[in-house]
């Protein structure tokens, strides 16, 4: 399995682990989400910790970074800047 399959997968097992869904498919045969609710209360943040994680372990020359108003940002080594 190459670098993309292994994040594809990672991410969907993710989105399974942390929220039930209404799914159905759609006229090109895709999964299409009717609604959706969080498993347990801390879902969200164990879902956006672990997606995080995801992208921090893939083999890209950036990496995840914050730096004010409480949002995340990506950027390549020669311009980020851990805060």
């Amino acid at each position: 399995m190459n670098d993309v399959e292994e994040v594809i997968k990672r991410l969907v097992a993710l989105v399974n682990r942390n929220f039930d869904m209404d799914v159905v498919l759609d006229q090109a045969n895709a999964p299409y989400i009717q609604s959706v609710k969080v498993k347990r209360d801390s879902s969200l943040e164990d879902f956006l910790n672990e997606l995080i994680g995801v992208i921090e372990g893939t083999n890209t020359n950036g990496a995840l970074m914050y730096y004010f108003g409480d949002e995340l940002d990506f950027d390549t080594p020669e311009e980020y800047h851990r805060h």
